[in-house]
């Protein structure tokens, strides 16, 4: 399979490493989330604002966005990592509880049954296999991830656990970091199992092998007139064959 554009090393797709210009460094993945991250806050306050301003005026309105700021703020540097990670345990012991990993069964059962419907008549058979478990996986774990973390909060009202939570001594942030961590880690967790499946998967779709034809063989010379070796093609196998060439030492290509 011919890559139209060379894959990065993982840490300059993260952040730009080896720091060798600037415009690696701000297309990086992290400079890029953390930009989105910024911009959708920036957003929300911006549309909070406005809708402050309909409901109360443009200085209530204004009172309002500073104080949410301001809260925001104070929430962040009182953050406790060791409750947050307490809150992150909780969340993904609760999503093992409810059979998250049923997913890895799903997702193992779609990929047994697309070996009956993607061909391997193509011209680039891996990019359709990749492209087939990237878009998979990809969907089934937002979808999972928007699943658990919709439900999450409405569920702890229902069971109560909530109540048990906030009589604690933890903060709103610590709450939802913690709900954020956990739902991270689950999909992560996911994601790498169904890494795994697709790797067997597509390898096991892709592998093959060829017999040369006997029939098909033909002598090459030389500009001598010498013989140098034997051409001729493969048999037909995941709907193709080679070409090859055989050496009388016995290698080929």
């Amino acid at each position: 399979m011919v890559l139209e554009q060379e894959l990065l090393p993982f840490w300059t797709w993260l952040i730009g490493y080896p720091f060798d210009n600037a415009g690696a460094i701000l297309n990086s993945a992290l400079v890029v989330f953390l930009g989105t991250a910024l911009a959708l806050g920036v957003l929300a306050l911006v549309v909070g604002f406005l809708v402050a301003v309909v409901r109360h005026g443009p200085l209530a309105a204004g009172d309002i966005a500073y104080r949410v700021v301001a809260n925001g703020v104070r929430e962040l540097l009182h953050t406790s990592p060791r409750r947050v990670w307490a809150i992150a345990r909780l969340s993904v012991q609760e999503s093992i509880r409810r059979r998250v990993f049923v997913a890895i069964a799903v997702y193992a059962v779609i990929l047994l049954c697309a070996g009956w419907f993607l061909k391997t008549n193509y011209a680039e058979p891996g990019k359709l296999f990749f492209s087939f478990v990237l878009t998979t996986s990809t969907y089934m774990v937002l979808l999972i991830a928007l699943l658990i973390s919709t439900f999450s909060l409405p569920n702890d009202f229902k069971s109560k656990t909530i109540y048990t939570v906030v009589t604690k001594p933890v903060r709103s942030s610590d709450i939802v970091l913690g709900r954020i961590f956990g739902f991270t880690i689950v999909g992560t967790g996911l994601l790498a199992i169904m890494a795994l499946l697709s790797a067997v998967f597509v390898w096991r779709m892709l592998d093959h092998s060829h017999t040369v034809e006997l029939s098909s063989l033909e002598n090459i010379y030389d500009g001598d007139g010498k013989e140098i070796g034997k051409q001729g093609r493969t048999g037909i196998d995941q709907f193709h064959s080679h070409e090859v060439e055989i050496y009388p030492n016995g290698t080929g290509r």
